[in-house]
């Protein structure tokens, strides 16, 4: 997809940032925005779940031959 769509993430690391900045700067003028609900997890624990994968990935890339973390996104 990156490669037919301008500004498209080409990996999962890059699309959790860009979409945590994106959350950070579209709640920015709004804190209840921010809060978890009972249906949805708040903006920090979104964003630390994303930070938690992309961890998890790069700790197993570490420890095999795998290139996940480098593998483009799929839709």
């Amino acid at each position: 997809m990156a490669d037919t769509v301008e500004d498209v993430p080409n990996c999962y690391r890059d699309a959790a940032g860009a979409l945590s900045d994106a959350l950070l700067r579209i709640t920015a003028e709004s804190p209840s925005a921010r809060k978890a609900s009972w249906l949805h997890p708040g903006v920090s624990q979104r964003i630390t779940n994303m930070k938690q994968h992309t961890t998890e990935q790069h700790s197993y890339i570490e420890n095999s031959t795998s290139t996940a973390e480098t593998a483009p996104l799929l839709h």
